[in-house]
C-alpha cells in the first residue's frame, strides 16, 4: 500500500468534500478504497458524500460496509445516525449510537435526537416570564406507598422510579437518555405544576451492555457523569429549577475508571452543579456518601434547601468501608473486636439524619408521605429569589 498517496488522496478528498466539490470528493475517497480496502473511514467519507449529495440509498450502503469493518468507531457510527435521522428512523440512529462508546459527541447527538422528537415538550420548558403553575392533579402512586418500597435495610435495592411516582404529578417522568447510564436517572416532570428537573441515583444492580460488566446502582460512573452533567447544563439554559434525589455511594474508582475518564468527567459533573443558577433543592432518600454526595449538591455548594428521610444516611463513608480502611482483614480477630464495634456504634450514630438535622446540615428531616408537599413549597420559595442561585460562597463583583 502506498501510504503518502493514501493520505493524500485522503486529505484532497476531505478538502473537495469541504468546498461541496462532491464529484471530485467521490473519486478521491474511491480511490481512498482502492489503496486500503479494509479503511473503515474510506468508506465512511464516501458514504458521507453520497449523504451530501441526498444519494441516500448509496450512503447507507457505503456506511454500513464501514460499520462491519470497524463496528465501535464513533465517527462512522455519528454519520449513519445522521443519515437514519435525516431520512425518517430515529429509532435506528437512536439504535447506531448506542452501539458505540458514548463520548462527548455520541451523547450530544444522542441529546439531539432525542430533542427533535420532543420539540414541543421541549418549547415548553424554554425560559419565559414567570407564570402560575398549572396544576396536574396527584401524583400516581398514593405517597404512603413509600413505606412498602423503601427496604428496612439501607444496604438492598429498591425502584427510585416507583418512588419517583410518588411525589411527581401523574408520576410522570420525560426521562433524559433512558438508554445511557441507566443508573442515572435524569429527567423533566412536575410537583404540583412546578416543572422541576430530576436527577437521582437508581439502586441495584443494573445489567451492562454487551460484553460489559454489569454497574451498581448509587455509583456514579464516567459515562453517567456526562449524562448528567449535560444535563445539568440544559436546565440550566431551560431555567428549570433542579431536584437532586440523593442515594449515592461516591464515584467509581480503580484504574479502569480512571482510564475511562472519571476524573474528567467527575470535575464536569461537579462544575456544571456549582456554576447552574436555578435553583437547587436535595432531598436525601438513603446514602449521602463520599465525592457523589457533593457532585449531588451536597450542603458544601449550599443548594437552596437540602431535606432528607429518617432514612438518610450523610456521611464521608459507611461505617463497614471505614472499619475495611482500618482495619482490614484484621477486623475478624479477636482482639479487635470491641474496636471493630465502637467505630460501627460510632459511624452508625453520625451517618443518622437526626446527627446531621441537630447540627444544621439539612434543613429538616421529612416523613416521606409528606414530602411531595414540602417540596412544591420550596420550589416556590426557592423561585421568588430571581437572581442566581449559586449559593454564599460567590466572589464580590469587581464593579
Amino acid at each position: 500500500m502506498d501510504v503518502g498517496a493514501l493520505i493524500t488522496a485522503r486529505t484532497v478528498g476531505l478538502e473537495h468534500l469541504q468546498r461541496g466539490q462532491l464529484e471530485e470528493a467521490e473519486r478521491d475517497f474511491r480511490q481512498v478504497i482502492a489503496l486500503a480496502p479494509r479503511d473503515a473511514l474510506g468508506y465512511a467519507n464516501l458514504g458521507l458524500t453520497y449523504l451530501r449529495a441526498s444519494r441516500y440509498d448509496d450512503a447507507e450502503a457505503q456506511l454500513q460496509r464501514a460499520r462491519r469493518l470497524d463496528p465501535a468507531n464513533s465517527d462512522v457510527a455519528l454519520i449513519l445516525a445522521k443519515l437514519y435521522s435525516l431520512t425518517g428512523a430515529p429509532d435506528e440512529a437512536k439504535r447506531v449510537l448506542a452501539s458505540v462508546k458514548p463520548d462527548a459527541r455520541v451523547l450530544y447527538a444522542l441529546a439531539e435526537l432525542e430533542r427533535s422528537r420532543s420539540d414541543s415538550a421541549y418549547v415548553a420548558r424554554l425560559p419565559r416570564s414567570p407564570r402560575p403553575p398549572t396544576a396536574n392533579g396527584k401524583p400516581k402512586r398514593n405517597p404512603k406507598e413509600l413505606y412498602d418500597l423503601l427496604p428496612s435495610d439501607h444496604r438492598m435495592s429498591y425502584d427510585m422510579r416507583a418512588v419517583l411516582e410518588c411525589m411527581l404529578d401523574g408520576g410522570k417522568l420525560d426521562e433524559f437518555q433512558p438508554d445511557v447510564a441507566p443508573e442515572m436517572i435524569c429527567g423533566h416532570g412536575a410537583i404540583e405544576g412546578r416543572p422541576v428537573a430530576v436527577i437521582a441515583n437508581s439502586r441495584g444492580v443494573i445489567k451492562g451492555k454487551k460484553g460489559l460488566p454489569p454497574k451498581i446502582g448509587g455509583i456514579i460512573y464516567t459515562e453517567s457523569a456526562e449524562k448528567v452533567a449535560y444535563f445539568i447544563e440544559n436546565a440550566d439554559r431551560e431555567r428549570i429549577p433542579i431536584l437532586f434525589v440523593q442515594d449515592v455511594s461516591g464515584f467509581m474508582v480503580g484504574t479502569e475508571a480512571e482510564h475511562s475518564g472519571i476524573i474528567r468527567a467527575g470535575a464536569r459533573f461537579v462544575e456544571a452543579m456549582a456554576t447552574a443558577t436555578v435553583p437547587k433543592l436535595v432531598l436525601t432518600v438513603n446514602h449521602a456518601s463520599g465525592a457523589g454526595y457533593y457532585a449531588m449538591a451536597g450542603q458544601g455548594f449550599d443548594p437552596d434547601f437540602i431535606v432528607s428521610w429518617p432514612t438518610g444516611r450523610m456521611g464521608v463513608m459507611e461505617g463497614e468501608s471505614a472499619i475495611q480502611a482500618v482495619f482490614g482483614n484484621d477486623a475478624a480477630k479477636p482482639e479487635n473486636t470491641s474496636a471493630v464495634e465502637a467505630m460501627r456504634a460510632d459511624y452508625d450514630h453520625q451517618l443518622d439524619a437526626r446527627f446531621a438535622g441537630a447540627r444544621g446540615f439539612v434543613d429538616a428531616i421529612l416523613l416521606p408521605e409528606e414530602t411531595r408537599d414540602i417540596l412544591a413549597f420550596l420550589l416556590e420559595a426557592s423561585t421568588e429569589f430571581t437572581g442566581p442561585h449559586v449559593g454564599a460562597f460567590v466572589l464580590p463583583s469587581s464593579s
